[in-house]
């Protein structure tokens, strides 16, 4: 859907933006069963975007999921917000890992 269109062209953005053009992006798909919302195992799969930009810090990695929350001078910070709504809208799941060496934004949707 369009919408899942948006989800993949926010993540891949901000990591376009993460690098300043000089590092590297990656973008992995697999078959993958998660545990969605509900607590139930579901049949689905994962793609993860992955840069080597600078970290993303601990303290903001849950803030930066909110409605207007930004660190960029120029950003609206809705970006993620409506990503997130995305991906739960179906039944989906997202999480941010983020070290000195890499950040990964992980999307789990089902199959079907």
């Amino acid at each position: 859907s369009n919408r899942l269109h948006q989800v993949f062209l926010n993540i891949i953005l901000n990591a376009v933006q993460a690098i300043h053009s000089k590092g590297s992006i990656s973008i992995i798909t697999r078959q993958a069963d998660f545990t969605n919302k509900a607590g139930l195992r579901t049949q689905g799969i994962e793609i993860k975007v992955e840069n080597n930009g600078p970290e993303i810090p601990a303290t903001i990695q849950q803030q930066i999921f909110d409605t207007f929350f930004t660190t960029k001078k120029e950003g609206l910070g809705l970006g993620l917000s409506i990503t997130l709504n995305i991906i739960n809208e179906h039944d989906g799941m997202l999480s941010l890992t983020s070290d000195s060496h890499k950040t990964t934004f992980t999307v789990y949707l089902p199959r079907g």
